[in-house]
């Protein structure tokens, strides 16, 4: 019973996620220029270390961010 369940489980998110890849696979982001101000750079992370790319090959600009820069709640890491 619990191999059946779980074989239907794994069926369904096969299913699921075959399709999802086929419908994605043309979503592209295309700029003609660099981003100049911050609004209009790109997010990367991960949740602990993040930037902001500005997208310009010739001299490219990161801000960059870590989660323990953050002084505030939950970590107190202004009062080590």
């Amino acid at each position: 019973m619990v191999r059946g369940v779980i074989l239907a489980a794994f069926l369904v998110f096969i299913t699921h996620t075959r399709a999802d890849a086929q419908q994605g696979s043309d979503l592209k982001l295309w700029y003609d220029k660099p981003a100049t101000r911050w609004v209009e750079a790109l997010p990367v992370g991960n949740g602990r270390l993040g930037a902001m790319v500005y997208g310009d090959p010739c001299c490219e600009t990161w801000q960059l961010n870590e989660n323990t820069v953050w002084a505030g709640q939950p970590n107190r890491n202004d009062n080590p």
